[in-house]
């Protein structure tokens, strides 16, 4: 018999981020409250709450740059072309075709070009293919026939933790990695189109 998954990993990925209520500013809320009522008692404690609390700040930090940073690279590339950033209501319009076939993470972008998308949440295919293996070998079959003209992602597919372990999953994210090939970014978003097979 095959190891079992621990039970907190049945939870929603997807819990943990654009919700109202913000855990990242949550997180500093708390901590901020549990360190002004803390009372040094010792040198040694205030080393501990030193560090916990530099811990704490550095990940908070390196969660805000991962999700910020490509909006705000776009934001100063549009500003140093002499352009007000806004937002493209048709991301991608001029680039796939009505024809092509389309994975998307972002489910936006099939729906701001007229379609149905593939995956409506990336967050929860893991969890879905736990109940129905049989939906995530379906799609990877179909990655592996090359039905998808473009695969467009949030982020590049060497971002291994991310498509191997949130979104997708391993059988997806080796499916596009051995199918598909990188063909260039554009409006923030990861292009990859099929792989050319044969001599």
């Amino acid at each position: 018999m095959g190891a079992t998954r621990p039970r907190g990993r049945d939870a929603d990925a997807g819990a943990l981020h654009n919700h109202l209520l913000d855990l990242i500013v949550l997180t500093l809320l708390v901590v901020g409250a549990f360190w002004a009522e803390v009372q040094p008692v010792s040198a040694r404690t205030t080393v501990i709450g030193a560090v916990f609390a530099l811990a704490v700040l550095w990940g908070v930090g390196a969660s805000l740059l991962l999700e910020l940073r490509p909006d705000v690279e776009q934001a100063i590339r549009a500003r140093s072309d002499g352009a007000s950033p806004r937002y493209d209501p048709h991301p991608l319009a001029g680039t796939i075709a009505a024809s092509d076939g389309l994975l998307s993470e972002d489910p936006y972008i099939p729906v701001a070009l007229g379609r149905r998308p593939v995956v409506l949440d990336a967050w929860m295919l893991q969890r879905l293919g736990r109940k129905h293996p049989g939906w995530i070998s379906d799609l990877a079959a179909r990655m592996e026939a090359r039905q998808f003209d473009w695969i467009v992602l949030a982020y590049p597919l060497s971002f291994r933790g991310w498509y191997s372990e949130q979104h997708f999953g391993d059988e997806i994210a080796e499916a596009i990695r051995t199918g598909y090939r990188f063909d260039g970014r554009k409006d923030g978003y990861y292009l990859y189109a099929p792989a050319h097979v044969g001599p």
